[in-house]
């Protein structure tokens, strides 16, 4: 007779611990094996954020140099910049 475990002579209790212990051994390798690739993939993740910040700021950094080249050899520009960045006391009195 073929118990729960599948093997010939084991039925009852004794199947069902066999198969406990089979299915709990088998979610353990394959949860020990699943480890390295969910390492992995958190680590590109990383790598992938790491970078999106870099391109983010060296965009930033680009477009703050064409800013400031365009302020520096346009004198509308300039006036406008230091009006604009130079708080004035009517500001303060609000």
């Amino acid at each position: 007779m073929l118990g729960r475990s599948g093997s010939a002579g084991s039925s009852g209790k004794d199947g069902l611990a066999v198969q406990s212990r089979r299915d709990a051994t088998r979610r353990h390798h394959r949860l020990s094996a699943s480890a390295p690739r969910f390492l992995m993939l958190s680590y590109l993740r990383e790598l992938a954020a790491a970078e999106a910040r870099r391109v983010r700021c060296q965009r930033v950094r680009a477009q703050s140099s064409t800013v400031a080249a365009y302020v520096a050899s346009s004198p509308e520009a300039r006036a406008f910049h230091e009006d604009w960045g130079t708080p004035s006391a009517e500001d303060e009195a609000r």
